[in-house]
């Protein structure tokens, strides 16, 4: 939290703010975790359970875990350009100054989206760049721009939370298939299976510490 109260005072018009939340949020982490713990509070069969404030805070305080070696990096970044510019402060700056510590700030974060998008993503967006703009071919520039990079990264984690959440959604079905055969068998097929089968999945996550386990692995996979 320091990183970011040291970087708020770079984006104090409200246009500049938004930008870097959404930069945060939408180019970030948050995006794999947020749909793998969606998906995982479906699993569990109950959709109030965990409630969505309590998902979305963990989703948050992930965020910022993984994202705390970039803020980092944006910091240094900040530092060494107002160091250039003998400037103590981003608001001593010139404009054009100030347009370039964004500039330098952009792609700094760019390295972390590019590092960890699939590379069959990045060529198919710079294919697509191409045919669009009717290139002959795409150049390593635009390859590694902001207009490849932030699709390609979007779609690069949604398809890797979505093969993390399979493997996390498998074993809750197959408790509650298991647990509406059996009520149908003992003739109490009126009952809510996935009421029936709660208790055993929270047993199960308990008992393997999901939480835990969840949280940790999405983690390392963003471990350099």
């Amino acid at each position: 939290m320091d990183l970011l109260f040291k970087l708020l005072p770079i984006f104090s018009d409200l246009s500049s703010l938004l930008v870097f939340l959404v930069m945060i949020f939408f180019f970030s982490c948050w995006i794999k975790i947020s749909t793998v713990l969606g998906i995982l509070r479906l699993g569990l069969g109950f959709t109030g359970l965990p409630s969505l404030s309590v998902v979305s805070a963990l989703s948050v305080a992930l965020t910022l875990f993984v994202m705390s070696p970039s803020l980092a990096g944006l910091s240094n970044d900040l530092d060494l350009k107002l160091k250039s510019y003998g400037a103590t402060s981003f608001d001593k700056l010139q404009p054009l100054q100030q347009s370039e510590v964004y500039q330098t700030l952009g792609n700094s974060w760019l390295k972390f989206l590019h590092h960890n998008t699939n590379q069959a993503d990045l060529e198919r967006f710079a294919q697509l760049a191409v045919e669009l703009s009717g290139s002959p071919e795409a150049s390593p520039e635009l390859i590694s721009s902001w207009r490849v990079v932030a699709p390609a990264f979007i779609i690069s984690e949604i398809s890797k939370a979505f093969k993390i959440a399979f493997s996390i959604f498998l074993p809750f079905l197959i408790i509650d298939l298991v647990v509406a055969t059996i009520l149908a068998s003992v003739e109490l097929g009126n009952l809510d299976s996935q009421i029936v089968s709660l208790p055993f999945k929270l047993l199960l996550f308990v008992t393997i510490d999901g939480w835990g386990l969840i949280a940790g692995n999405l983690v390392k996979s963003y471990i350099l």
